[in-house]
C-alpha cells in the first residue's frame, strides 16, 4: 500500500504513472481491441451476463462484431438466453481452446471479481482474454462515459488539473485514496482499492465534527438514509435539514422516514421533491424509485430543478452533501453565492464520472478558500467522497 507524506510526493508519483501507465494505454486506446481480436482465432464470448454484458454484447453488435455468447459464474443463468445470445458455464465456453472472453463484470462489493475471473479463465487453458475496457476505448461513442469509466487519453489532457488538485489533499489517506481511485480510472481490475473509514457516509471522525451539521443541506436525499444517519450524530443540536429528492418514489419513503423521527411534523425536516442544478428549468428524469434515479434525457418524467441559490436564499446551512448521479458540478455552480456567504463544509461524491475525481476538489477549494480537502472512501469503487472542512489539521 502506498503512502505519500506530502503533495509533492503524490505529484511526483502521479506524474511518473501517467507517463509509464497511462501513455501507453492512450497510444493503444483506438486499435487495442481489434489487435487483440486478430489474435482470437475462435468465437467471441462476454464473460458476465448482467447489465454491462448486455451493454457491452449490444454495442458490439451494433459495431459489426459477433459474439457467440455470454459465460457466467452463476449456475442459474446456465441455459437461458439474453439478447439472443446463448448463456452458459464458463467451462463449457472455455471447451474450445481458441475463443477469446471478454470480462465484463463491475458491482458494488465484488471489484475484486475480475481479477479471479481472469485466474479461472487462465486455468480453464483460455490463451484470450481482455476487459471491458479495450472495447469501450475502441468505441467511446458507443460506450462511453460509462459511470467513471472514460478514455485514457483524457487523464494525460488533463494532467495539469490532476496534479493541482493532489496538491490540495489534506492527509495522508486523503493522497492515498486520490492515487488508487486515479489507478482504477485506467484498469478494470480493481486491484489496489481498498478502504477503512470508520463511522458513517458522510461523517467521518476528525472531518465532520456536530458543530457543522446542525443545518444540513441534502442533495440526493433518496429514502432519508442520509437523514437517519444525520440525526444520530446531530441529535437534538439539528436545528434544521433541507431534503432534496426529485424521484416521487423516493420522495414518499424520505418523507415518512422525516415523519417518523418527529422531524417533519416539528418542521425542522424541509422535504424539496427537486433536482438541484445551475439552473431554475424541467428536466427528463428517470425515476426508478431506488438510488440509481437520475437526470436523462430519455427520461419518462420532468421534474423541476432548482438552483440552491435561489432555493436557499433566506437559509444558512453549516453542511451541504451532494449524491445525485453526476450531477454534482452543475450544482455547485447553482450555489456560488449560498458557499461564498455562509462557507458551510461540503461533502461531494466524485464516483460519477472520470473528471469529478478531480474537477470536484478544485472546484470546492475556489468556492470555499481556506477549507481543507479531503478524500475517503466508503465502499471500493462507489461512495467515494470528497470533503471541503474547517478543520484544518489531520486527526
Amino acid at each position: 500500500m502506498q503512502h505519500f507524506a506530502n503533495g509533492g510526493e503524490l505529484q511526483g508519483e502521479i506524474d511518473r504513472w501517467l507517463d509509464c501507465h497511462v501513455a501507453p494505454l492512450a497510444g493503444t486506446e483506438s486499435r487495442g481491441f481489434t489487435e487483440w481480436r486478430s489474435e482470437v482465432a475462435g468465437p467471441l464470448f462476454i464473460y458476465g451476463a448482467g447489465g454491462l454484458g448486455r451493454k457491452l454484447a449490444s454495442g458490439l453488435r451494433a459495431e459489426g462484431v459477433a459474439i457467440a455468447g455470454f459465460c457466467d459464474s452463476n449456475p442459474a443463468t446456465w441455459g437461458r438466453h439474453m439478447l439472443d445470445l446463448p448463456v452458459m458455464s464458463p467451462h463449457a465456453a472455455a471447451a474450445g481452446d481458441s475463443g477469446g472472453f471478454i470480462i465484463s463484470t463491475w458491482s458494488l462489493g465484488a471489484e475484486s471479481r475480475n481479477a479471479e475471473i481472469k485466474r479461472t479463465l487462465d486455468q480453464l487453458g483460455v490463451k484470450h482474454s481482455t476487459f471491458f475496457t479495450t472495447p469501450f476505448w475502441e468505441y467511446p461513442r458507443q460506450f462511453l462515459p460509462h459511470y467513471r469509466i472514460d478514455l485514457p487519453s483524457k487523464l494525460l489532457a488533463a494532467r495539469g488539473d490532476i496534479l493541482e488538485a493532489a496538491g490540495l489533499l489534506a492527509d495522508a489517506e486523503s493522497r492515498r485514496q486520490f492515487f488508487v481511485q486515479l489507478e482504477m480510472l485506467a484498469t478494470t481490475t480493481f486491484n489496489e482499492l481498498s478502504y477503512d473509514t470508520p463511522g458513517d457516509t458522510y461523517f467521518p471522525a476528525g472531518i465532520v465534527s456536530p458543530l457543522m451539521i446542525k443545518r444540513f443541506v441534502d442533495c440526493g436525499a433518496y429514502d432519508g438514509d442520509t437523514l437517519k444517519s444525520l440525526f444520530a450524530h446531530a441529535g437534538d443540536s439539528l436545528e434544521k435539514y433541507w431534503g432534496f429528492e426529485p424521484d416521487p418514489g423516493n420522495v414518499m419513503r424520505l418523507r415518512a422516514t422525516a415523519d417518523a423521527m418527529a422531524l417533519g411534523r416539528d418542521g425542522r425536516a424541509e422535504i424539496l421533491p427537486y433536482a438541484v442544478g445551475s439552473e431554475n428549468r424541467r428536466l427528463r428524469f428517470d425515476a426508478t424509485g431506488d438510488v440509481g434515479a437520475r437526470v436523462s434525457a430519455d427520461g419518462a418524467i420532468e421534474v423541476e430543478c432548482r438552483r440552491l441559490d435561489d432555493e436557499l436564499a433566506g437559509a444558512a446551512p453549516t453542511f451541504i452533501k451532494m449524491d445525485i448521479e453526476g450531477a454534482e458540478l452543475d450544482a455547485i455552480a447553482g450555489a456560488r453565492s449560498l458557499l461564498s456567504r455562509h462557507r458551510p463544509a461540503c461533502a461531494v461524491c466524485v464516483y460519477h464520472y472520470q473528471d469529478h475525481l478531480w474537477n470536484v476538489p478544485l472546484v470546492l477549494h475556489a468556492s470555499l478558500p481556506g477549507h481543507t480537502i479531503w478524500f475517503r472512501a466508503h465502499a471500493a469503487t462507489f461512495d467515494v467522497v470528497c470533503y471541503a472542512s474547517p478543520i484544518g489539521h489531520p486527526p
